[in-house]
C-alpha cells in the first residue's frame, strides 16, 4: 500500500476511536447540561479545568518520550515505559493535592473538602497515566489499544453520570462522587490488563534526567492546556454559568474536530520514525490545514442550534462558537511545526516558545476577561496562537 493509502488508513481507525470517545464525552456533556442547568454544568467544568492544568504536569511530558523513542526502538519500549512510571506516580499524587488548594483559592463554593479532593486526585491520576499507557500502544502501532484506552475513560465517566440521572438527582456532590468512583473502577481495570500484558517492572532508581530531556513537551502540553482552561477560573468569577456557556462551546469545537485530531495522530509517527517521504508528508500536511479551515468556517452554522440541544441556559454559546472559527486552522499549524521541530531533535527550542506563551496566555487572561469578559479570553487564545506560530517560524527558518 502506498504510504499516504497508509497514512489514511491508520488514520480511520484512529478517527473512529476518537469518535467513539467524542461520543461518549458529547453524551456526557449532554446530560450535565441537561439535569445541572448552565450553573451546575459551569461548576462542574471549572473544577475539570484545575485538574486539567495539572494533568500535562503530573505526566511530565514523558508521553512524547515514549512516543518518540517507541517508534524508533520498539524494543527498548517497556524498559522504557517501566522508568516513566516510577517517575510519574510519586509527582502525579503530589500535584493531586497540590491542585484542591488551587481549587480552594481561585473557586467560589468550591472549598477544599474530602469530596473535591477526591474527584481532583481521580481526574489527574486517571488522565496522566492514561495519556502515558496510550503513547505506549501507539508507538508500536496498536491502533486498537490505543483507541480503547482513549475511548474507556469517558464511557466509564459516562457510566458514573448515569448514576445520579437514574437516581433523579441534581446534587452536583453525588455528581462528582459517582463519576470519580467509575472512573477509579477503570483505572483498575486498565492496570490489570496493561500488567498481564507487558508485565513493566518499576525502576528502583528513578532517572530524573527523562523529566529533562521530556522538559519541552511538559512545556508544550503544559501551555497548551493553560490556553484553554486557566481562563475558566477566572471566567467563574463572573459566575458559573459564564463558564458552563464558554465549555459547551469549547466542547462542540473538539467534536468537530476529531477527524483532524485523528489525522495528525496517524501522522506524528510518520515524523518521528523518519520513515515518511517527503511528499506524502506535505500532502497529508496540507490535506489536514484545508479541514481545519473547512471545519472552522462550519461553527458559523452549527452555533444557533446550541441552545436547542443543550437548553435555554446556553444561548450565549452560540456567539462563543462562531469566535471560535479561525482556532482550529492556528492549531493545526503550530502543531505541524511542532512536530517538525521535533523530528529534527531540535525540541529543547520548544521550551522557550511554550514557556513564554503559557506566561503570554495568563497575563492577556488577567487582563482582558475583567474588561471584556469571554470575548477577552477568546482574544487571549488568538493572540498566544499567532505569538507561537511567529516565534516557531523563527526556529525553522534559521535553522541551528
Amino acid at each position: 500500500m502506498a504510504p499516504l493509502g497508509k497514512y489514511l488508513k491508520s488514520s480511520g481507525e484512529v478517527l473512529f476511536w476518537l469518535v467513539m470517545r467524542a461520543s461518549f464525552q458529547a453524551l456526557s456533556v449532554l446530560v450535565m447540561a441537561r439535569f445541572l442547568g448552565a450553573e451546575g454544568y459551569g461548576y462542574f467544568v471549572a473544577l475539570l479545568a484545575v485538574s486539567g492544568f495539572f494533568v500535562p504536569l503530573a505526566s511530565l511530558g514523558l508521553g512524547g518520550i515514549i512516543l518518540r523513542d517507541g517508534a524508533r526502538d520498539p524494543n527498548m519500549l517497556m524498559t522504557l515505559v517501566g522508568k516513566v512510571l516510577s517517575i510519574w506516580w510519586p509527582v502525579a499524587l503530589g500535584l493531586s493535592l497540590v491542585s484542591c488548594l488551587v481549587a480552594g483559592w481561585f473557586l467560589p463554593r468550591a472549598g477544599v473538602g474530602v469530596l473535591v479532593l477526591l474527584f481532583l486526585v481521580v481526574e489527574i491520576i486517571s488522565n496522566s497515566l492514561i495519556e502515558l499507557l496510550s503513547r505506549c500502544e501507539q508507538a508500536q502501532g496498536h491502533l486498537r489499544a490505543y483507541g480503547l484506552l482513549l475511548a474507556g475513560l469517558p464511557l466509564a465517566r459516562l457510566f458514573g453520570l448515569s448514576i445520579p440521572v437514574f437516581m433523579a438527582s441534581d446534587d452536583v456532590r453525588l455528581w462528582l462522587f459517582a463519576y470519580a468512583v467509575l472512573v477509579v473502577l477503570y483505572l483498575l481495570a486498565v492496570a490489570f490488563w496493561f500488567c498481564r500484558r507487558y508485565r513493566p517492572r518499576l525502576s528502583s532508581d528513578r532517572e530524573w534526567s527523562m523529566v529533562r530531556t521530556a522538559f519541552p513537551f511538559l512545556v508544550g502540553a503544559a501551555s497548551f492546556k493553560l490556553q484553554a482552561e486557566f481562563n475558566k477560573p477566572l471566567i467563574a468569577q463572573m459566575g458559573f454559568a459564564q463558564v458552563g456557556n464558554f465549555s459547551a462551546a469549547q466542547r462542540v469545537v473538539d467534536l468537530a474536530c476529531l477527524p483532524l485530531s485523528a489525522l495528525q495522530e496517524s501522522l506524528w509517527p510518520l515524523f518521528y520514525s523518519r520513515q515518511g517521504k517527503r511528499t506524502s508528508l506535505l500532502l497529508a500536511s496540507g490535506m489536514v490545514m484545508a479541514l481545519a479551515l473547512l471545519f472552522g468556517v462550519s461553527f458559523v452554522w452549527v452555533a444557533p442550534w446550541l441552545p436547542r440541544i443543550l437548553g435555554d441556559g446556553f444561548v450565549g454559546a452560540s456567539a462563543i462558537l462562531s469566535l471560535f472559527a479561525l482556532l482550529p486552522l492556528l492549531q493545526v499549524v503550530r502543531n505541524l511545526m511542532n512536530a517538525l521541530i521535533i523530528a529534527k531533535d531540535r525540541q529543547s527550542c520548544l521550551t522557550t516558545v511554550y514557556f513564554f506563551s503559557a506566561i503570554a496566555s495568563v497575563l492577556l487572561n488577567v487582563f482582558l476577561i475583567p474588561v471584556r469578559g469571554i470575548e477577552g479570553a477568546i482574544w487571549s487564545m488568538y493572540l498566544v496562537e499567532l505569538g507561537v506560530l511567529l516565534l516557531l517560524s523563527i526556529y525553522l527558518l534559521r535553522g541551528d
